[in-house]
């Protein structure tokens, strides 16, 4: 009996551990998957002088394949879409700051977007270079403001 105890003691203490782990290795990587389309991005903008065009949701632009790792980027993390945006004299804005080209996450799990911003910004979604759009909700890495 005390064995079973001890056990139903040790599982109460491990289980939540193993379930923040598990957010905490979904943050990291739709940090990482953000981080790797914007460097491709930034690359093909200084290689061409200019931003690859704005996409439909679910599309990684053609362009920025060559300088993508061989990861599969068809599915975006935190269950969401990949929206690449290049809004360059329009008016979206996230923080209250205007953007101009931007990665989003779209329909994605929002209760995780502000370990992303942890992870790999300031842990302010309403500053840094990643923001959240309330406009129209998504987890935004910004490339360029207005």
């Amino acid at each position: 009996m005390i064995v079973v105890c001890v056990l139903g003691i040790l599982a109460a203490i491990v289980i939540p551990q193993i379930s923040g782990a598990k957010e905490k290795a979904h943050a990291v990587a739709a940090g990482q998957s953000m981080k790797a389309i914007a460097q491709a991005a930034e690359h093909y903008f200084v290689t061409h002088g200019e931003w690859p065009a704005d996409m439909n949701r679910r599309q990684i632009p053609p362009e920025l394949v060559p300088y993508l790792p061989t990861d599969d980027f068809t599915r975006a993390p935190l269950n969401g879409v990949w929206d690449f945006e290049n809004w360059q004299g329009g008016s979206n804005t996230a923080g209250g700051d205007p953007v101009a080209v931007c990665i989003s996450i779209v329909e994605g799990d929002e209760s995780l977007y502000l370990a992303v911003d942890e992870e790999i910004d300031d842990g302010d979604l309403s500053t840094g270079t990643v923001r959240y759009c309330e406009s129209s909700p998504r987890l935004v890495y910004v490339l360029r403001f207005q």
